[in-house]
């Protein structure tokens, strides 16, 4: 956080960002800007066989298929606007909310 501010704030904005992505919802533009960002990510994450190797075990462990992994840069280009808006409204919501302040021992506020 900056310093200064209070864990409070802090909540309190983050509160404000998403109070405003679950009533407004998100643009195309932005659907496609982080479409192609994890698009790209999911494509540099197998630049080596080490990292193949990494990614598709653990698509094995938390898919139970790691062709999953395979299908993945395709399956993103169905995601639309009215997808993160439904799923936004479903999950970001204050009783799925675990929150944790952590303040340094030396910090007195």
């Amino acid at each position: 956080m900056t310093p200064g501010k209070t864990p409070d704030e802090a909540i309190a904005a983050i509160d404000s960002v998403v109070a405003r992505l679950v009533t407004a919802g998100v643009t195309p533009a932005e659907v496609e800007k982080a479409r192609s960002q994890a698009q790209s990510a999911v494509v540099r994450g197998l630049t080596t066989n080490s990292a193949r190797t990494e990614q598709l075990l653990t698509y094995q462990m938390l898919n139970g298929d790691y062709r999953r992994l395979l299908s993945l840069v395709k399956d993103y280009d169905g995601v639309t606007a009215e997808d993160v808006m439904r799923v936004a409204r479903a999950s970001l919501i204050k009783k799925n909310r675990t929150l944790g302040i952590l303040v340094p021992a030396n910090d007195k506020s």
